[in-house]
């Protein structure tokens, strides 16, 4: 597979934690195995995972899923990022160690990590709504919560939506 943008993002955290450049080499490798499709041209198992989301919403937050809804917003792509680097540049560096720490472990599961993004999302719910935000606003809204976002808070709302998930 050649290099696409968001690899570097994955990748310097585990030479920073790793040190050594061989062995941070063979774990960027595992990791990107289990990414992979992050990185695909087609761009296919990213806009499943985003219409995972998207059925996730309409299921756990109904208010946000209807606001978007009548935008006509289908795709969820304002969430593209925060999916492909795993919320790489949305935290503090402590922060990612932590949160990457829960996502690759796969405690919570393998789909975890579309929980976080979904809680991210909800837990402004109020706002997008009150403002009437569109995509475009959203868009805009979403990036500009870099290191504006409490990871603990984050995993503990995604975690409670897993579990509301559950027993739906």
């Amino acid at each position: 597979a050649e290099y696409m943008g968001g690899m570097s993002d994955l990748l310097s955290p585990i030479i920073y934690v790793i040190g050594d450049e061989s062995e941070s080499f063979w774990c960027f490798v595992g990791l990107m195995e289990r990414w992979k499709g992050n990185f695909e041209r087609d761009q296919v198992p990213m806009k499943k995972q985003l219409t995972q989301i998207q059925n996730l919403i309409c299921h756990l937050e109904p208010k946000l899923h209807n606001h978007l809804s009548q935008y006509g917003e289908t795709n969820y792509c304002f969430l593209f990022r925060w999916i492909l680097i795993n919320f790489k540049r949305e935290f503090p560096f402590d922060d990612i160690l932590k949160l990457w720490e829960v996502l690759w472990s796969d405690f919570m599961g393998p789909e975890f990590h579309l929980f976080c993004v979904i809680a991210g999302l909800c837990y402004h719910t109020e706002t997008i709504i009150e403002k009437n935000m569109d995509t475009d606003d959203i868009l805009k809204f979403v990036n500009d919560l870099k290191d504006h976002m409490d990871v603990d808070m984050m995993l503990m709302n995604a975690e409670l939506a897993l579990r509301k998930y559950q027993i739906v």
